[in-house]
């Protein structure tokens, strides 16, 4: 917390520098920042926050199971029920520093509840295109959290292969929601790129970093990001390789 106050005299420059070689994104810093404005070292609030924040992750749940995937109700509130109980995520809104993930949770709820309004919507009316910018809208606020938000692109690359039995219908969407797989990476690749002595799965993720190029320093980040969408751009072949084996062809 400490550290926090001594980070308001510093420029946004150097935040972000010294952010993406420790423990903290900068999503991490602005929602800290904020909370410890308001409430300063008092830490019950801070779990009051999460607590809330939780509990509103718990009704995203029970919205996207019974509005957006149209399961049952009962269904839907026994699912949200265990969630809003899960040990395995206790942690995560009991101790103020682990809200990071709450937040992930959070957007990955949302995004994937308006990605599937979306899609339903333009079936329905091609021209109506609310949803659709809502989720770009939040897919580029949410790409600036912790790297386990990518969970929310690569669901809905699963759903958009998966879910269709037509090999026109699996590109039509791709094409449609490449947008969101091109705002999500972005901010990660630069900062795994960019990423010094103690960053955040640092070690885990060496192995990466010698394939893509040599990290460190911010030209070190450009040729990361550089290399990243090179392999990208081999993938989208690959995909739609891997797209034209069903049944249906694509003319």
């Amino acid at each position: 917390m400490p550290w926090l106050e001594q980070m308001r005299t510093q420029s946004f420059l150097s935040i972000l520098l010294q952010l993406h070689t420790g423990e903290l994104t900068f999503s991490d810093w602005l929602y800290f920042h904020a909370l410890f404005s308001m409430f300063g070292m008092q830490l019950k609030y801070y779990i009051f926050v999460s607590l809330g924040i939780h509990f509103t992750n718990v009704l995203l749940l029970f919205l996207l199971l019974r509005r957006g995937m149209g399961l049952s109700f009962e269904v839907s509130f026994l699912a949200s029920l265990m969630y809003l109980g899960f040990y395995g995520h206790f942690h995560a809104y009991t101790w103020p520093f682990a809200a990071h993930h709450l937040l992930v949770v959070f957007f990955i709820l949302l995004i994937t509840f308006f990605y599937l309004k979306a899609n339903e919507r333009l079936e329905q009316n091609p021209s109506d295109k609310r949803y659709y910018w809502i989720t770009l809208g939040l897919s580029f606020v949410a790409s600036f959290l912790r790297l386990s938000i990518l969970i929310a692109p690569v669901s809905i690359f699963i759903h958009i292969f998966f879910s269709n039995t037509e090999s026109k219908k699996v590109l039509d969407q791709f094409d449609r929601w490449i947008p969101v797989f091109i705002i999500f990476p972005f901010y990660q690749m630069i900062v795994l790129g960019y990423g010094g002595e103690g960053a955040v799965l640092s070690d885990f993720l060496s192995p990466w970093h010698k394939i893509m190029g040599d990290k460190g320093g911010v030209y070190g980040g450009a040729r990361f990001v550089a290399g990243f969408w090179w392999r990208a751009v081999s993938g989208q072949m690959v995909f739609e390789a891997c797209s034209c084996t069903k049944k249906e062809q694509y003319p």
